[in-house]
């Protein structure tokens, strides 16, 4: 496999805010985003503020399909921590169980009516997160092509399904890769490498998959012989973003987490995206399993 060139390596900007949701019940629930852009957001909201819906939630009266029975579909106001920038519209059409440490649900939404003046005030505020210009340079994997050539000549498993968009689902599907991993003679010591590796692919198309009916899907393609892994996860936004600073960091013991772990511990990896219609994310991995000579 030809060895990656040495590129000017780059940092990308770190972004968190502050919120609030305003909803239609006078409630207001505190949270924060590091995922907006001109046209969606996703926040992680605290529910101890809301005390009738918090009180329910650790009494185990309201389970999540109730919760997202009474959030799903509404017009919220969403206020970011900026000085300039007034309470936002938009529609809740995601709600799930938070991940992260501190908060209880993980909500995602459109905005409505995201006018000229709204996405500049947008870029202003949040300029990390956002699309920038489109003419930027595109990361192709040289090795690839023989990888994928190599698994057909040794008549690899393929393993394909498409599931909803949802935390569960991401949790599942990862394990499940793992299981595949374990059932291909990848040695013990490289198999939860392959399950950070599959989450890691998993939560960005969660995170960033659409939101629209329909479309909030994930197809998930997995392609294995004994010791040999091609994994490729498909969300159906197609919203372009800049992968390619993160190809050339495995040396760099500050970059950890995110893509930079595809880039640790992957043979190689890349992105597709065909705007507005899907983004592919794809990684494979070669190692001596136990049956080698």
């Amino acid at each position: 496999m030809s060895a990656k060139p040495q590129k000017r390596r780059h940092r990308r900007a770190e972004f968190l805010r502050r919120v609030r949701l305003y909803l239609e019940s006078d409630v207001t629930l505190h949270g924060i985003t590091h995922d907006v852009s001109t046209h969606s957001v996703a926040v992680f909201v605290n529910l101890k503020n809301a005390s009738a819906l918090y009180g329910a939630v650790a009494a185990g009266r309201a389970p999540l399909s109730a919760i997202k029975g009474k959030l799903l579909g509404q017009t919220a106001l969403l206020e970011i921590a900026e000085e300039g920038l007034d309470p936002i519209n938009f529609t809740i059409q995601r709600v799930e169980p938070s991940w992260k440490k501190g908060f209880h649900l993980f909500i995602g939404g459109r905005f409505v009516n995201a006018d000229e003046f709204l996405v500049k005030k947008l870029e202003q505020v949040c300029p990390a997160l956002l699309p920038g210009p489109r003419q930027r340079e595109v990361y192709v994997s040289e090795g690839l092509p023989d990888f994928l050539e190599d698994l057909r000549r040794l008549r690899a498993e393929e393993f394909v399904c498409e599931f909803s968009n949802g935390y569960h689902n991401v949790r599942d599907h990862r394990d499940l890769v793992t299981a595949l991993a374990a059932h291909h003679e990848f040695p013990e010591e490289e198999i939860y490498g392959i399950k950070l590796l599959a989450d890691e692919a998993l939560m960005n198309a969660f995170l960033y998959g659409s939101i629209e009916p329909g479309r909030d899907r994930t197809q998930l393609r997995a392609l294995l012989a004994p010791g040999r892994i091609y994994l490729a996860v498909r969300d159906y936004a197609g919203i372009e973003f800049d992968d390619f600073p993160y190809h050339f960091r495995k040396e760099r013991a500050d970059q950890r987490g995110g893509l930079s772990l595809l880039e640790e511990l992957s043979d190689d990896w890349q992105v597709q995206t065909v705007p507005g219609e899907y983004t592919e994310v794809c990684f494979f991995k070669a190692v001596a399993s136990p049956s080698s000579p």
